[in-house]
């Protein structure tokens, strides 16, 4: 028998419609600020749809309660989407 143990990966790539498509080391920061780190969203990007894609194949939306958002919480190995 083996077992087999990830590599535990301490980065976070930001993906689809910002202007530097990247991977981030992480640095326990908010999803706009790992987003304002590769660049912004382009003009065709929808902020509001933007959501996280955990390591282990769970996804989480950007939320909203009246006028507020709440951005899901980033972790080391995620991916930050930003669809168009």
């Amino acid at each position: 028998d083996s077992i087999y143990i990830p590599r535990s990966t301490n980065f976070v790539e930001v993906k689809g419609a910002v202007f530097n498509p990247q991977i981030l080391s992480y640095g326990s920061g908010s999803m706009k600020s790992y987003i304002a780190d590769a660049g912004g969203v382009t003009d065709n990007g929808n902020l509001k749809k933007a959501y996280v894609q955990y390591s282990n194949g769970i996804s989480k939306k950007t939320g909203r309660f009246l006028f507020f958002r709440n951005y899901p919480k980033v972790t080391p190995g995620s991916k930050i989407i930003v669809p168009e």
